[in-house]
């Protein structure tokens, strides 16, 4: 069973109860991410914080590392093995879409689970899901196969490394990963089937939870941090065109997600982590590989290093 989490409210009794026996009837839990914002990761660290929770959590599934890593992963979070801070950059340096982690909550993930690691006897692998390639020597065109078939690595790699196991996990993928039905969305020629949509054809029962972005709600009726039943509350029946122009669609909010995780207003606006702004070698690399993919990505990577670069 795939249920989406639940999880923040960690001064709400209630709502920790709640989560306590979501954790103990399922193997599978999901947080969509929302990227240039910290506040997902934030939570999901803040609510790994609490032992009944964390103690029933075998692996966390995440979309910003290169599985070319997960040995490097495993000896840094579980052996308690040294690694260079450049060497572990790799993880999320060297994946597909490299710019989506430029932000540091990934890096504090990954801190958070060492020293957990360190200090707990269960212990929680961080599982890698982009697809394993090396940035060295890829093509353009092999690069464009692997950003086509990068949901069937998803669920590939949940299957193998946590289902298959019989283990638990959150999965933690951007909040567009998460859909739970096929949808027609702006740029991609084909109705998306995503990896959450691709577990529930594959009969998991998922239970979705879509994070908020951008302005505050009314904060008459909403009261941040505050998790919406979208099958009950008349905020699941607003337009997902409205919610956002990627979706071409006029379907209720409740078509694709069942609660909505409030924690009041985002505007993506994490700032770049330092090592991030400093290093020039990373820059140069960013740039080498903005000129060998070109297109969207080039364009993303120039804008960043207009405003980022010193």
């Amino acid at each position: 069973m795939l249920l989406t989490l639940l999880l923040g409210f960690t001064n709400n009794t209630q709502a920790l109860s709640t989560i306590e026996e979501i954790v103990n009837s399922t193997r599978l839990i999901a947080l969509g991410d929302i990227h240039g914002s910290e506040k997902p990761v934030n939570f999901l660290i803040n609510t790994l914080k609490q032992p009944a929770i964390a103690n029933k959590i075998d692996n966390i599934v995440v979309e910003f590392g290169n599985a070319q890593y997960q040995a490097l992963a495993d000896d840094y979070l579980l052996k308690g093995v040294y690694v260079a801070p450049e060497t572990l950059r790799q993880i999320w340096r060297n994946t597909l879409y490299f710019m989506a982690w430029q932000t540091p909550q990934y890096q504090r993930l990954i801190e958070f689970l060492r020293y957990h690691n360190a200090t707990r006897a269960h212990k929680i692998r961080l599982v890698l899901a982009d697809p394993a390639f090396d940035w060295a020597t890829i093509r353009r065109d092999e690069w464009e196969t692997l950003t086509v078939t990068r949901e069937d690595t998803y669920q590939n790699m949940v299957e193998s490394e946590v289902l298959e196991k019989h283990q638990t996990a959150i999965l933690l993928f951007g909040a567009f990963h998460q859909l739970k039905r096929p949808l027609k969305l702006q740029g991609k020629p084909d109705v998306f089937n995503s990896l959450v949509s691709r577990l529930v054809q594959s009969g998991t029962n998922v239970i979705t939870l879509w994070p908020h972005m951008g302005a505050a709600l009314d904060t008459t009726r909403y009261q941040a941090p505050t998790l919406i039943d979208l099958g009950h509350d008349p905020f699941g029946q607003q337009r997902l065109s409205d919610l956002s122009d990627r979706f071409l669609s006029d379907q209720p909010l409740s078509y694709i997600a069942d609660y909505y995780l409030y924690q009041g207003a985002d505007p993506r606006d994490a700032k770049p982590a330092a090592n991030n702004t400093t290093d020039k070698a990373w820059h140069a690399e960013m740039a080498r590989r903005a000129r060998l993919i070109g297109g969207r990505v080039e364009s993303q990577v120039n804008n960043w290093l207009t405003r980022h670069a010193h």
